[in-house]
C-alpha cells in the first residue's frame, strides 16, 4: 500500500472523527434539556407536541433537535427558541385555557392579538441553567412576568434576549437585569412595563447594541445619561407615554442606526446636534408634539437614511424637498402635518433631480407648492412608488 494512499485513509479517518465530534452535543446539556421537557410535562403541557424531536434515546443528538442550535465546534447549546408556546397547554373541554379552538384570539378594535394567559413555566425551572454557553434565548409571545428575568441571571453568556409580547409589568429595576450585562440585544417590545426609562439600570451594559422598549407604558423623559450607552445601534421607545424635550445626550450615540421615538408626547425642537448621528438609517419622530423648524444641518446629515418620518407634529416654516436630492438610499419619506404651518416646496430649484427611488411618500396638509399648487414634478422619475399621499393640499394638474 503506497504512502500516499495511507495518508488519504488517515485523513479520511480524522475528518470522520471530527464530524462525529461536531455532531454530538454535550451530555450534561442534553440531560438538562430532557429534564426541562419532563418538568414541562409535569406542569400539564403537551411536551411531546412542544418538543417532538427531544428524545431520551442515548443516541439522539440534542444539536439536531427542534428549537435548539449548537456551536458546530464545541457541541454546546448556544440558541434556544421557546417562543410561542401558548397553544400547547393540555385542556379539557370544560376548562378555561383560553381559546378552545387552539388558534389566535383577536383582542380589540385594532385587530391586535391577545397575549396568552398561560405558558410554559420557564422561570420555575432550574434545568436550563446547565446551558452555561447559551447566547440566544427567544421567549416571545408567552405570558411571562418579571420573575422569569431572575431565572435568566443564571445564564451568564446570554447576548440576545427576546421577551417581547409577554406580561412583564411594573418598573424595570436592577433586580431583573442582574447578571445580564453581556447582552447585545434586549427586546421588551409590547409588554406592560411602566415607570421611567430604565437607563440608569442599564449603565453597566457596555455591549448593548439593540434596545427595544416600544409599546409599553413608560413615562417621564429620556434621561440625559442615555449617551453613556455608547454601543447602541438601535433604540426604540415608540408608543409609550414619554414627554419633555429630547436631551443632548441622545446626540452622543454616534453608532446609532435606528431611532424610533414615535407615538409619544415629546415636545420642543429637534436638537440640531442630532446631525451628529450620521449613520442613522431609520428616524421616526412621528405622532409627537415637536415644534419649530427643521434644521438644514439635520436634513443634510441624513444621507444614510432609508426611512424618515416627521409626520403629525407641529413643525412650521418653509422647506424644500430638494434638500434630500443626494439621499440615494431614501425609500420612505413622510411629512404629514398636524397644523398646516409646514410649507413644502418640491419645485425649487427648478429641474432638480433626485438620486432616490421612493416607495412611500406622504406630504398631507403641508401647503404643498403654495405658489404654484402643482403636483411635484420629481414624481415623474419615481418608479418604485407604492403609496403616495398628497391629500389636504391644493394641488392641481394641468392637462
Amino acid at each position: 500500500m503506497s504512502p500516499k494512499f495511507m495518508m488519504l485513509i488517515l485523513l479520511a479517518m480524522i475528518l470522520a472523527l471530527q464530524f462525529q465530534v461536531l455532531k454530538s452535543c454535550v451530555e450534561e446539556e442534553r440531560v438538562g434539556l430532557l429534564q426541562f421537557k419532563e418538568f414541562v410535562e409535569s406542569e400539564g403541557y403537551d411536551a411531546d407536541h412542544l418538543f417532538p424531536s427531544w428524545s431520551g434515546d442515548p443516541l439522539s443528538d440534542c444539536c439536531s433537535w427542534e428549537r435548539v442550535t449548537c456551536n458546530s465546534s464545541t457541541g454546546r447549546v448556544i440558541q434556544l427558541s421557546l417562543n410561542n408556546t401558548r397553544k400547547y397547554r393540555r385542556c379539557s373541554y370544560d376548562s378555561n385555557c383560553g381559546n378552545n379552538m387552539g388558534g389566535v384570539i383577536f383582542d380589540n378594535w385594532e385587530g391586535e392579538f391577545q397575549r396568552p394567559r398561560e405558558t410554559i413555566p420557564v422561570q420555575d425551572s432550574r434545568n436550563l441553567s446547565k446551558l452555561k454557553e447559551l447566547k440566544y434565548l427567544y421567549l416571545s409571545w408567552n405570558a411571562m412576568n418579571k420573575d422569569s428575568m431572575k431565572f435568566l441571571g443564571s445564564l451568564p453568556s446570554l447576548v440576545y434576549l427576546d421577551l417581547s409580547l409577554n406580561h412583564l409589568e411594573g418598573p424595570l429595576s436592577s433586580v431583573e437585569l442582574e447578571n445580564l450585562k453581556n447582552l447585545k440585544v434586549l427586546n421588551l417590545y409590547r409588554n406592560y412595563l411602566n415607570g421611567t426609562l430604565p437607563i440608569q439600570e442599564l449603565m453597566g451594559f457596555s455591549n448593548l447594541e439593540i434596545l427595544d422598549l416600544s409599546y409599553n407604558n413608560l413615562e417621564g423623559s429620556i434621561p440625559p445619561n442615555i449617551g453613556n450607552l455608547s454601543s447602541l445601534k438601535a433604540f426604540s421607545v415608540a408608543r409609550n407615554l414619554l414627554a419633555a424635550s429630547l436631551p443632548s445626550g441622545l446626540c452622543q450615540l454616534k453608532r446609532l442606526q435606528e431611532l424610533d421615538l414615535s407615538q409619544n408626547y415629546f415636545e420642543g425642537i429637534l436638537p440640531p446636534c442630532l446631525s451628529n448621528l450620521t449613520f442613522i438609517g431609520l428616524l421616526d419622530v412621528s405622532d409627537n408634539n415637536f415644534s419649530g423648524t427643521l434644521s438644514a444641518s439635520l436634513i443634510h446629515s441624513l444621507t444614510f437614511s432609508w426611512y424618515l418620518d416627521f409626520s403629525y407634529n407641529h413643525f412650521e416654516g418653509s422647506f424644500s424637498l430638494s434638500s434630500f436630492k443626494t439621499h440615494s438610499k431614501l425609500e420612505v419619506l413622510q411629512f404629514a402635518s398636524n397644523n398646516g404651518k409646514l410649507q413644502i416646496d418640491t419645485e425649487n430649484p427648478p429641474g432638480w433631480f433626485p438620486s432616490f427611488q421612493l416607495k412611500v411618500l406622504a406630504l398631507s396638509n403641508c401647503s404643498l407648492n403654495n405658489h404654484t399648487n402643482s403636483i411635484p414634478n420629481f414624481l415623474r422619475h419615481q418608479f418604485h412608488l407604492q403609496i403616495v399621499d398628497l391629500s389636504h393640499n391644493k394641488c392641481w394638474c394641468k392637462r
